[in-house]
């Protein structure tokens, strides 16, 4: 009775893996989304709004959840702070702080940081290309990971059955 119950346990264990990891391609992709909202907000609060960063995170700040929530408010709280110091260093210590538990990846977190350290100093055109620039990157990332989740996302629960199975064969 005792290795039935056990096999049941690694396979259902190693599915949920595999279910585990097409959750986590969706939340990447529902945060790039998210991205490119907090994007057009962010160009419309420069833009048409004519605010200093402080206002547009603010307003970011109201419109996010979770993790960004927490990294825009701290964005906030920093450039109100005593010790202001550098836009992008600020941005930098927030990424490392608050967006740690984001699903997004190594490079997709770095063309953030990219768009954090060219913010800020320059005029608003510019601000408003690099805004426009990190869209399209957001645009195509978003691109591919659909792509990829339609390509893999029955392959990794596939794969986690099957390797359930596979350690229940070994193991018995």
């Amino acid at each position: 009775m005792m290795p039935i119950v056990g096999s049941v346990f690694i396979i259902v264990g190693c599915s949920a893996i595999g279910v585990m990891m097409v959750k986590r391609m969706k939340t990447r992709i529902w945060e790039m989304y998210q991205l490119r909202y907090y994007l057009l907000v962010l160009r419309g609060e420069i833009k048409y709004g004519r605010r200093n960063m402080v206002e547009c995170f603010s307003e970011l700040e109201k419109k996010s959840k979770g993790c960004w929530h927490n990294f825009f408010e701290n964005l906030v709280k920093e450039l109100e702070g005593e010790k202001q110091g550098k836009l992008a260093d600020i941005w930098e210590k927030s990424m490392n702080l608050y967006l740690q538990e984001s699903c997004l990846r190594k490079e997709q977190k770095k063309e953030w940081l990219q768009l954090g350290q060219n913010l800020g100093y320059l005029d608003t055109e510019m601000q408003i290309a690099w805004i426009n620039v990190c869209e399209e990157r957001i645009l195509e990332n978003i691109r591919k990971e659909k792509e990829q989740y339609n390509g893999q996302a029955k392959l990794y629960q596939t794969l986690g059955v099957m390797c359930g199975i596979f350690l229940v064969i070994v193991l018995i």
